[in-house]
């Protein structure tokens, strides 16, 4: 009677582990997915230094981009 209790027990055991390490994993997969975007940055280049910054950092005063707000103003100041 004590050998079957055991044996059940280590078959519980094992489940248990089987199934914490496939939640454990699935966790890490949506996290993973959730730092990677789908969809690329946009980089752009300040027309003044020549840096590449994303797009969604940048200024932009018709069809050319800043990456502050005082290379803006000296581009235009002269």
């Amino acid at each position: 009677m004590g050998l079957i209790k055991l044996v059940i027990l280590l078959v519980l055991a094992y489940v248990a582990l089987t199934f914490w390490r496939r939640l454990k994993a699935q966790q890490a997969n949506k996290a993973r997915s959730a730092a990677s975007p789908d969809t690329p940055t946009l980089m752009v280049r300040c027309s003044r230094c020549k840096v590449y910054l994303p797009e969604t950092q940048a200024l932009h005063q018709g069809d050319r981009w800043y990456c502050c707000k005082n290379h803006l103003e000296a581009d235009h100041n002269g």
